[in-house]
Parts: C-alpha cells; sequence; structure tokens
C-alpha cells in the first residue's frame, strides 16, 4: 500500500491550540505539564518514571477490576497483558471513544492503533507498557452513536442508524439494546444500496452487532476480534468502577468543588487571553459529576449547598452525605468529560493518553483540574489518515490530481481545479488575466485622481468591486455550464468528495472504518500499525 504523510498544520480546519501544541508554541505555556511528547529516549524515561511515582489506584484492584470488566461484556481477556499491567514497572498507553455504531467513524480505530504503536515502542525501549481502550459507555449522547456512514458504490454517503427507543434520554448509551440493528443489515446487504461489503466484515459485524447485545458488548467485541493478538486491553467503566473504592479519588472533587469551578474559570480566562478558544464551559453550579441510577445518568448540579441531580427532586446530598452514600456503595457517580481524564489518569498508571485535535485541546484545561490529585497528563495526538480506495486512486489519476487537492479545494474550486487543465483552461485563464488588468488599471487611475478628488476614488473603489463582481459572475456561469455539458465530471467530482471529504470535514470524522477495511482487506490493521509512528504526529494518506 502506497503512504505518504504531511503535517497537521497543512489540514484545513485544524484546530489552533492543537497546533499550537504539537508545534511547541511559547503562546501554550504553563497550559500543559509538558509539550507534545517527543521520541527521545531520555525524555520518555523520564515520563515514565514520573508516572511511576505517582500515587494511584492500587495495581491489584485495577487488574481486578478490568478482569471484571472482560466478564461482564462476555469476552476473554488478555491475560499476559493484565498480569503485565499488574507488575509496578508497567505503564499504560490509555485512549477512548464513545461506543458507536459498528465502531463509529474511523477515527475511533486510529486512536486504538496509535495506542498499540505507542506501547510497542515504549516497550521496545526496555519501558514495559501496555494500550488500554476506555470505551465511553457512560456517555448520555446516543444521538451521536446510534448512527454512522457508509459510501456506496455509485459514491453516494448513507447514513445508517438504529431507531432511538430509550425511554428516557437520560439512559447512558452503552446500555442501550441493539433489538432492531437487523434493519442497518438490511440495508448493508441490499443490491440496491450497492455497498458491496466482504463477507469477511459483514460477518465481523454480525458477531458483534446483535440484536440481544447493548452498544457497549457490541463495541467491544468488534475492537476485540479488530485487534486480536495486538495486546489492546479494553475498559468498561460500567462493569468495571466501584465508585467505594475511588473515595480518596472522589472526596477532592465533593469537598474542593469551589477550588475546582475557580481554577476551571482561572484556566478558560488564560486560555482566551492568549489568543484561543476553550473546548469546554462549566457554569458555577459545575460538580463535574453524574448521578448513576440502573442504566440511567443524570447531571449533578451544586444548589444551596447541596448536590443535586437534575431531574431529579428527591435526589439532594450535603458534601458529607455523598461522600458516606459513594463510601458505603449506596450511591455511584461518574466523570464529567473535563474529569474523565484525570480518573483515567488516577486508575492506570498512563504515560501518556492518546487524544484527538479537540481532546488535545481541552487537555489544556484539564490540567487545571488534575492538579489537584498531584497528577500530570500527558496527550499523544493520534495518528491521523485519510484512505484513498480504488475508485477514488482512479479517478485522481484520471484528472491529474491528488488526495490534497481535494481536500484544499471542495465544490465548485474542485471542478475549476480540474477545468484549469481541460479544454475550458485557456477560456478560465483569459478571464483571470481580464480580472487582473482591470484591477491594476483601475488602481493606477485611483492614485490619480486621489491626489486631486478624494470622492471620486472612493466611486472608483466602490465601481471596482461591481466590476469584479460581474466577472467572477461571468466566470462562475463559464464552470457552471461547462459542467453541466460534462455530468460525467459533475459526477466524479461529487464522488471523490463523499469519499475523501465527506460532508465537508475530515474523512476520518464521517466514514465507518468497516468500509476500508472491506476495501484494503485483512491486512488493514497490520498496515495501519506499521505505519504509525506514535511520537511522530501526522496525518497520513494511504492508498488502499
Amino acid at each position: 500500500m502506497k503512504c505518504s504523510s504531511f503535517d497537521f498544520h497543512e489540514l484545513p480546519g485544524q484546530n489552533a491550540l492543537f497546533l499550537a501544541y504539537i508545534g511547541h508554541s511559547d503562546r501554550i505555556k504553563g497550559l500543559y505539564p509538558s509539550f507534545a511528547p517527543s521520541p527521545s529516549a531520555e525524555l520518555l524515561e523520564k515520563r515514565v518514571e514520573t508516572v511511576l511515582a505517582q500515587d494511584r489506584l492500587p495495581r491489584h484492584l485495577l487488574v481486578e477490576s478490568l478482569r471484571a470488566s472482560y466478564a461482564q461484556l462476555g469476552l476473554e481477556g488478555p491475560e499476559d497483558q493484565l498480569e503485565k499491567l499488574g507488575n509496578p514497572d508497567t505503564v499504560a498507553v490509555v485512549t477512548g471513544q464513545q461506543v458507536g455504531l459498528f465502531g463509529g467513524p474511523a477515527l475511533t480505530i486510529f486512536k486504538a492503533a496509535t495506542a498499540i504503536s505507542a506501547a510497542r515502542f515504549l516497550s521496545d525501549l526496555g519501558l514495559p507498557a501496555v494500550p488500554v481502550f476506555w470505551l465511553a459507555s457512560n456517555d448520555s449522547d446516543f444521538e451521536e452513536v446510534r448512527r454512522t456512514h457508509f459510501v456506496n458504490r455509485p459514491g453516494e454517503l448513507i447514513d445508517l442508524e438504529v431507531p432511538d427507543l430509550r425511554p428516557r434520554e437520560e439512559q447512558m448509551a452503552g446500555t442501550v439494546t441493539l433489538q432492531s440493528v437487523s434493519q442497518c443489515f438490511d440495508l448493508l446487504t441490499s443490491p440496491e444500496q450497492g455497498f458491496d461489503l466482504s463477507e469477511t466484515v459483514l460477518s465481523l459485524l454480525r458477531t458483534a452487532y446483535s440484536p440481544t447485545s447493548d452498544f457497549r458488548s457490541a463495541f467491544g467485541t468488534l475492537l476485540s476480534n479488530l485487534f486480536s493478538g495486538e495486546g489492546l486491553v479494553l475498559f468498561d467503566p460500567l462493569s468495571s468502577l466501584d465508585a467505594s473504592r475511588l473515595t480518596s479519588f472522589l472526596a477532592p472533587v465533593i469537598e474542593r468543588r469551589d477550588e475546582l469551578v475557580e481554577a476551571s474559570f482561572k484556566r478558560v480566562e488564560e486560555i482566551q487571553s492568549r489568543g484561543f478558544t476553550p473546548q469546554v464551559r462549566i457554569g458555577e453550579s459545575e460538580t463535574f459529576l453524574f448521578w448513576q441510577d440502573g442504566k440511567y445518568r443524570y447531571k449533578l448540579d451544586y444548589q444551596s449547598g447541596k448536590f443535586r441531580a437534575r431531574g431529579l427532586p428527591s435526589i439532594h446530598f450535603t458534601a458529607a452525605e455523598l461522600l458516606r452514600q459513594i463510601g458505603t456503595g449506596e450511591a455511584r457517580v461518574s466523570p464529567s468529560a473535563l474529569l474523565r481524564p484525570v480518573l483515567q489518569e488516577y486508575l492506570f498508571p498512563a504515560a501518556f493518553a492518546v487524544t484527538g485535535p479537540a481532546e488535545t485541546s481541552y487537555y489544556a484545561q484539564v490540567g487545571s483540574l488534575a492538579e489537584f490529585w498531584n497528577l500530570q497528563l500527558s496527550a499523544l495526538p493520534r495518528s491521523g489518515f485519510t484512505l484513498v480506495d480504488r475508485k477514488c486512486q482512479r479517478l485522481l489519476e484520471q484528472y491529474g490530481l491528488d488526495p490534497c487537492d481535494v481536500m484544499h479545494a471542495a465544490g465548485g474550486s474542485l471542478l475549476e481545479k480540474i477545468l484549469l487543465q481541460e479544454e475550458e483552461g485557456e477560456a478560465l485563464n483569459r478571464m483571470s488575466v481580464v480580472t487582473d488588468k482591470v484591477r491594476e488599471q483601475l488602481e493606477h487611475l485611483r492614485q490619480h485622481v486621489s491626489l486631486q478628488d478624494h470622492t471620486i476614488a472612493d466611486m472608483l473603489e466602490t465601481s471596482e468591486r461591481k466590476i469584479l463582481y460581474q466577472l467572477q459572475k461571468v466566470r462562475n456561469r463559464f464552470i457552471l455550464n461547462s459542467t453541466r455539458r460534462r455530468e460525467d465530471l459533475t459526477r466524479h467530482v461529487r464522488n471523490l468528495e463523499s469519499r475523501l471529504i465527506p460532508k465537508g470535514k475530515s474523512q476520518e470524522r464521517v466514514i465507518n472504518f468497516s468500509y476500508f477495511l472491506s476495501e484494503g482487506g485483512p491486512e488493514t490493521i497490520r498496515t495501519l500499525l506499521e505505519t504509525i509512528e506514535p511520537f511522530r504526529p501526522a496525518h497520513r494518506i494511504l492508498h488502499l
């Protein structure tokens, strides 16, 4: 498989704080405990030493929780990896994602692959490490996980989704059953839809996503089978976290709530003062916690001196009462998006957390909370990929394009780029020459008349805008008429865009990885793992 890579700075629409982090910018000093991880053996050894010296959940309790998690998911755990994680000299490389339908967007797989590659890199240096994937099964955003996207043979982006049968919106996504998932398989195998998924991939999906499964067990099964033999450890907070064992972690959250909120506000102000946009905003009533009741989760707010479950008027506690209930096992709570990375660091000896661009950005905010536990989190940006299927390769070759052309020139500008290389190119180039000359001559004229009458100069400026607008309008009509005569060209451009920049977004954020696995075959996972350089973050273009 052909592969090329380029810097994240070359990708359109990237988060400014993320780019500053991987670029080691002075603008982020103090927002992160350290700059982006380096492949330097000396620096990695120092990071591991720091992590192993921090206090956290005892190892035997962590391994016990992981075994319980695998039992509840109905999976056989990687016992050798669990034993390795139980050793006091082993660190973890942790990542995670929502439990999306059929694995969700391809970035989920890229996160897991980056964690595996990073753990291997550390182990090869003599720093034992285990990759861990945190299933975000207690997330309540079911709308995000219940749908996914595939590309069919004609190049159309098709949404697949399971009906929302939850009795209440507070139900955690991982607990929702897949009783109607057969409708999705009917679409995937319909000759009219033309998905052309391989039997191997369909069997992989059916094995995981059966009507008797729920989202967390299906997602866990899929990841376990995809990365079989690669040493990936799964962690499900719904079946693993016993809140009574976390009182030492939860005590500062509850007893020092005011201080945590104040620290968060200050960090937001600091991020804004440096010209960046915070990823997460909180209010005065923030507690960083959710109340869990069976399959349901409710935000805990702090009002009138008490922790109150939103939507449950009968659930309210003082700080002391809440801690006592947690300690006795009568109450169960879970962390908010800002607190979860800190809990992750507390539970696991995490040398690094593999993060996407947005997550990397909000780690600048997470750091202000981690200080309350004397923890130093380190975000390791995941490797990014654009996977080019065989249909795309043929079209790109036909029009003399590369994937970057499509990613940077969507819509009409991509059509124009193609037309410039064909017979219409001469007319378009002449239009450009005319436009440039008009702009140049009007500028000269304006300079002369402004010396004598600035009102005339203002009139010329207004006229110039109108003239240039009309010239652009002529150009756009010429392109439109040309493409109308070339239905194949319009269809091909749509095909390229739906595959490489679906919905105008990064491919990895939209298209399901199963589509690419079907295109590239079983070796696709191995190729990803061999291609990734975990401590040199980059976006790679991989031809299947």
